[in-house]
């Protein structure tokens, strides 16, 4: 059975150990942010599907994990409202948060070489997730990110 509910701003709902609570973001529709705590104090926030965010770098400080899409090659086509990011717009969250990890996501698999290069001068604090990561995150800890190997002729 499915417990279907609508959330409300930063009330917190559980799922199983987890405590989530979501904060609205700038999208072209309703969008939110997802601060999840686990029972040990570890915190990650997700924010896909979204502009740029003081309000994202703000939630996500003393996080271990920031989670963020890196959707567009350049802000010139997106919306004057701004729904999503360019991977250099979320390298930039990332560091301002001042997270000890910073993975990006919702990118064209096709744009993984050169998003690898715009996290590079990060030296490992922000990189770009690929089908198969994994992410062991403890509280107070950076996390541990294992990047499964790419068949050939992959980026």
């Amino acid at each position: 059975a499915f417990d279907i509910r609508e959330y409300a701003t930063d009330e917190p709902f559980q799922i199983g150990d987890l405590t989530i609570r979501a904060h609205p973001v700038g999208h072209y529709v309703p969008a939110w942010s997802m601060v999840i705590a686990g029972p040990d104090g570890e915190r990650v926030v997700y924010a896909g599907d979204m502009g740029p965010s003081d309000a994202v770098v703000e939630l996500a400080r003393g996080a271990e994990l920031l989670i963020l899409e890196a959707t567009l090659d350049s802000n010139r086509y997106d919306d004057v409202r701004r729904g999503h990011l360019t991977a250099e717009e979320a390298v930039d969250h990332v560091i301002r948060a001042r997270v000890p990890c910073g993975i990006l996501v919702h990118y064209p698999y096709e744009r993984l070489a050169a998003i690898r290069a715009i996290c590079a001068p990060t030296k490992g604090l922000v990189q770009p997730a690929v089908p198969g990561t994994t992410i062991d995150v403890a509280a107070g800890e950076a996390p541990t990110v294992t990047l499964p190997a790419l068949p050939e002729g992959r980026p």
